[in-house]
């Protein structure tokens, strides 16, 4: 009896495992089964880096055009009475932020059946996307979309998350952040990938910055396994899952873990590799999450 299944894991993390196979083989027939598992493995590996790419261009896309909207600009700049913070807190929810909210919410219903190939990078899922905020110049706090929209309200972001400001270039980028947004008191912040972008007046000026995030949760996992022809996937980092389709087998994923942060170690993406677990053989292939992290796109 040989039971196969096929592995592949990308980093910040995530692990896709096909489905098992049961079946009994001749022997000579082995080493053939083994190269076109290797051969499949190395297929799903490429599409769910390409996946995850236009998932960092969709995100950066949806800040962008957040970014740009002249109402947001406006409010920025507007003068304001006292208490000057939250008079412009106020008017960039108000008239920067608000109507974003709605438009966010409009995409969701008229984009939930649509075909991916079909859609703008902006229109890309998460359709409503559960976090955005604004930032000053500086990287403090001004006004935001969703629940628990005060509890970082003249927080310096930047501090926590100095890759805020770098997008002072004009550039908009992505980034994986453990953020507490909508947590409550006690819990544990939450991993999101987030599109950030600039606010800017003219080439060199820069007026704030927009951060458009997606909770990376059970669905975000399900939505991949989808995209990637049916593969179970889990994201990981620092040791631990914190999202899967892989049910009641986290030994399973952290063997896996275990083995493949030891093959990243190097830098280039290794070859697909072998582990052996509860008596059965994985074909497995380690990827980082996003270009953040330091793996090719």
């Amino acid at each position: 009896m040989l039971r196969i299944k096929i592995c592949a894991m990308l980093t910040l993390i995530v692990v896709m495992v096909m489905t098992a196979v049961y079946m009994l083989l001749p022997q000579s027939l082995e080493a053939d089964i083994r190269g076109q598992a290797r051969t499949r493995l190395a297929i799903s590996a490429l599409s769910m880096e390409r996946y995850e790419r236009l998932n960092d261009f969709g995100l950066e896309a949806k800040a962008l055009r957040v970014a740009q909207f002249q109402g947001l600009q406006a409010a920025l700049t507007a003068e304001y009475g006292d208490p000057y913070e939250y008079q412009r807190h106020l008017g960039v929810h108000d008239k920067g932020l608000l109507r974003w909210k709605y438009a966010f919410e409009n995409l969701a219903a008229e984009k939930a059946d649509a075909r991916s190939v079909d859609q703008a990078l902006h229109e890309r899922p998460p359709y409503n996307p559960e976090m955005a905020f604004v930032t000053d110049e500086k990287g403090v706090g001004v006004a935001a979309l969703g629940t628990n929209k005060y509890d970082w309200y003249k927080d310096n972001v930047s501090e926590r998350h100095p890759d805020l400001l770098a997008v002072k270039d004009g550039v908009p980028r992505e980034a994986i952040w453990s953020f507490r947004w909508g947590q409550k008191e006690g819990e544990t912040a939450a991993w999101y990938h987030v599109g950030i972008a600039p606010v800017m007046e003219g080439p060199e000026k820069l007026l704030g910055v927009v951060v458009v995030g997606a909770l990376i949760s059970g669905s975000t996992a399900q939505a991949a396994s989808v995209n990637v022809g049916g593969s179970e996937v889990a994201y990981f980092h620092d040791g631990k899952i914190f999202a899967s389709t892989l049910k009641n087998d986290e030994s399973l994923s952290r063997a896996i873990f275990d083995e493949g942060k030891d093959k990243l170690a190097g830098g280039a993406t290794p070859p697909p590799f072998t582990i052996t677990h509860d008596g059965a053989e994985y074909l497995a292939a380690v990827r980082y999450f996003n270009s953040n992290t330091g793996a090719s796109a």
